[in-house]
């Protein structure tokens, strides 16, 4: 509630280019409750958007367009907050400009009784939304089940799991009943490192076991999370695990979708079908690609695709009844041809007498007859057609469609319902429709040819039992009518099959479909937020199992318990790095409190055991002399030499030159007030020494110093300042010591015993100055 004050007093700093609605219609439902009807969306003067009305939206209602928000109050108005609780959308009973909203208070508006709409005019301001935070207080107020596993682990976790340092022997056990070889020949062509490997088959290995588990995958920016995470879940769907993907932006999700995707796409056992992705289609920018496996668009296909009168199930049973009753179907179409040619005659007449004759010249004649010729066009009637022509036509038009939601059955339709045997019989359907096309419009005398086989008797039982038999005898035999007669008997076997084996749900009602797709799909991706669906889907029969969440620690702690309390799940794994951005919190109050700490923050500091173990560590310290180079080797010694795992490099600038570690300290050595940074000008060399780290650099040296200087090096610390990367020594009690020590052992006995001598400044709270200008030039 305090996060949503803030955000509240946020958006009201903004008030004048806030994007506003003008509301046309009031209407007092109940309590504090109004159905208001809207103007088409514009946008405004100030506002940079055009808004549309969402739910969840929090609007004030305004007497005046946004300007200044002392407006809220002009003319002794008394502003009104509200809630949009329901929009006008597909499957609403509102229209499209029709929506319910809930005030602070109740509030007067005039009607003008003959229009019923406002005297004066009002606008919906749009400040906010609050959908996430509903949902994250219904999850925080909701009775949940504390016996819930994966709840009980995450709130009660306290202790150090065991570390694993090498879990690759785990990967015989983890590839149980999946393609070794596919699996194997995936992991090599993706080029995984020892790191991600381990970390997914450590955590495919802990969702073998029958209790709960909970990893942590971190690593820093560019070391692979999301190529991981997208691993990751691709053997979940070899493994048939049930996964739900949650990320905090559309972004990140939309990053993982994409590679799952291309993942499955190169895969022989995996389908599309097998993966749905849901949210906001314009913030995720659902391109070609992607719409693939985007929950609305799917659904609109199945929708297509389930319709009764023009679906699937009708253009099979329309195309059996064009080989099967050609003749009747036939005498239908001309009895509707004579009827239609009878009806545009007269209407014909009945324009031509209401026009007046005097009127009707060879313009005028012309509209009349075009009129009527849409009319017969339509019914594809403008020419008798006959038999021949007749079923050439209607086989086309019907195989269309046919081919269409055949590839909607095998791309959308949940896989699991679909049988091996009706799998194949589609493929093979879809095959036998080219081989008809070819048969019935390329042959010489095709006309003639399809004509006889249509007075052929259909055979119950086709003398051919394959497509392969049928392009032998074609590729054998110079008969074309017996070749459309087999192809025919085949094709209409295959159809029969089809029309009573496809389990197609019986509803045309969209979010019944969305639903239907959501209980059988294995992994659902989405952000946290919109996880919330997930809850109205019964999924009793087949619960999911396991929650996956990308940049975890920029998701609040509160947030999570969104997915994490999806019924049936009982694995969790974290992806993410705490050391970068947390969740934005606006409160100071809430800052203070916590609320923006992340569940993989908190676990992190509670020592929870990581999935990114054994990885093989690379630090790199370049200095741009040679002489602070040997003096920093002369000290180490071999101090790390014998440090498993952990491998430590002290060269030049030059002698790094072509190479890279994982982890670089840069010492930029120069430390005077006239901006003096010698080498460090030269931009080529500066370059060399920034690009040396994999994944993080450390700088160490005199701000001032390099601000002065007329190089790069002043744009470099400005940038480290404006990201809140800069730091100063004496603000870390470890650092400030050891500079202390350094500086004592390297003076002359004298100058040390001198604190005055020394040229840092210590902790204030401890009441030091030492300062002093020396003479001596050092070069550390």
């Amino acid at each position: 509630m305090e996060e949503t004050r803030a955000d509240m007093c946020s958006a009201l700093e903004g008030f004048s280019n806030a994007p506003y609605i003008e509301i046309l219609r009031v209407h007092h439902a109940k309590d504090k409750s109004y159905n208001i009807l809207v103007a088409n969306p514009v946008k405004g003067k100030n506002s940079r958007e055009t808004y549309v009305p969402k739910e969840a939206d929090v609007v004030v209602l305004s007497k005046e367009i946004p300007n200044h928000i002392s407006d809220l109050s002009r003319n002794g108005w008394r502003y009104t907050v509200a809630v949009i609780r329901k929009v006008g959308e597909e499957g609403s009973q509102l229209s499209d400009n029709d929506a319910i909203i809930k005030v602070s208070h109740a509030f007067s508006f005039d009607l003008d009784f003959e229009t019923n709409q406002l005297k004066e005019p009002l606008f919906a301001v749009f400040l906010f939304n609050i959908l996430t935070n509903n949902r994250i207080w219904k999850m925080l107020d909701s009775e949940f089940e504390i016996s819930n596993s994966i709840i009980r682990k995450v709130f009660s976790y306290s202790s150090v799991g065991v570390r694993e340092d090498n879990i690759l022997p785990k990967v015989s056990g983890v590839l149980q009943n999946a393609s070794q070889k596919e699996i194997v020949d995936i992991f090599l062509r993706w080029n995984l490192n020892d790191s991600q490997l381990n970390a997914i088959l450590d955590c495919a290995s802990s969702m073998e076991q029958l209790t709960s588990s909970l990893k942590l995958i971190w690593g820093p920016p560019g070391t692979g999370k999301t190529k991981t995470i997208s691993m990751l879940l691709y053997l979940m769907l070899i493994k048939n695990c049930r996964t739900v993907t949650c990320a905090p932006t559309n972004t990140a999700v939309v990053e993982v979708a994409a590679r799952l995707l291309n993942l499955v796409e190169d895969s022989s056992d995996l389908f599309q079908s097998d993966i749905a992705l849901f949210g906001n289609k314009d913030r995720m920018r659902i391109d070609g690609g992607l719409s693939k496996i985007f929950l609305e668009d799917r659904v609109g296909r199945l929708l297509e695709c389930f319709m009764p009168h023009t679906g699937i199930q009708h253009c099979i049973s329309t195309m059996i009844d064009i080989f099967q009753n050609c003749e009747l179907q036939y005498e239908l179409y001309i009895n509707n041809i004579k009827v239609i040619d009878d009806g545009c005659k007269e209407m014909y007449y009945e324009c031509q007498d209401d026009l007046g004759r005097e009127v009707i010249e060879d313009v005028s004649r012309e509209v009349m007859d075009d009129k009527c010729t849409e009319v017969t066009a339509d019914a594809g009637c403008s020419e008798v057609m006959s038999l021949t022509e007749y079923v050439k036509t209607r086989f086309v038009v019907v195989a269309r469609d046919l081919k269409y939601f055949i590839v909607v059955f095998l791309n959308d339709f949940p896989r699991a319902l679909i049988s091996q045997k009706a799998l194949r019989e589609m493929h093979e359907t879809l095959k036998l429709l080219e081989i008809m096309e070819d048969l019935m419009y390329n042959s010489s005398n095709a006309d003639r040819i399809i004509e006889m086989q249509l007075k052929t008797e259909v055979l119950s039982t086709p003398a051919i039992s394959s497509i392969g038999n049928l392009k032998n005898v074609i590729a054998r035999s110079s008969i074309s009518f017996f070749h459309l007669v087999l192809a025919r008997d085949l094709f209409l076997e295959k159809l029969r099959f089809l029309s009573g084996r496809l389990s197609i749900p019986k509803t045309i009602e969209r979010r019944s479909i969305e639903h239907f797709v959501l209980q059988h799909v294995r992994s659902v991706l989405c952000t946290a937020s919109s996880s919330f669906k997930l809850h109205r889907v019964n999924m009793i029969n087949r619960p999911l199992e396991v929650v996956v969440v990308d940049e975890a620690a920029q998701l609040k702690e509160s947030e999570s318990l969104i997915p994490l309390q999806l019924p049936g799940i009982k694995h969790a794994v974290l992806i993410g790095d705490e050391f970068q951005l947390p969740a934005l919190v606006k409160s100071k109050i809430s800052e203070e409190a916590y609320f923006g700490r992340s569940l993989f923050e908190r676990l992190s500091s509670l020592g929870c055991k990581s999935a990114y173990s054994g990885q093989n560590i690379t630090l790199g310290v370049v200095s741009p002399y040679n002489a602070q180079v040997k003096l920093i080797q002369e000290k180490l010694g071999e101090t790390y030499d014998s440090y498993e795992g952990f491998k430590v490099k002290v060269r030049s600038i030059d002698g790094f030159q072509g190479g890279e570690e994982d982890v670089i300290i840069f010492s930029t050595v120069r430390s005077n007030t006239t901006g003096n940074v010698g080498f460090l000008s030269n931009i080529n060399r500066t370059n060399v020494a920034l690009t040396r780290a994999k994944h993080c650099l450390y700088i160490i040296g005199n701000a001032t110093t390099l601000s002065k200087s007329k190089s790069v090096w002043k744009k470099i610390v400005s940038d480290a300042k404006n990201r809140g990367c800069l730091f100063k020594s004496e603000d870390d009690r470890d650092l400030h010591n050891a500079i202390i020590r350094a500086v004592i052992e390297q003076d002359d006995l004298e100058d040390a015993i001198n604190f005055d001598s020394l040229r840092i400044r210590g902790p204030k709270s401890k009441g030091s100055n030492w300062s002093r200008s020396s003479s001596k030039k050092k070069n550390h």
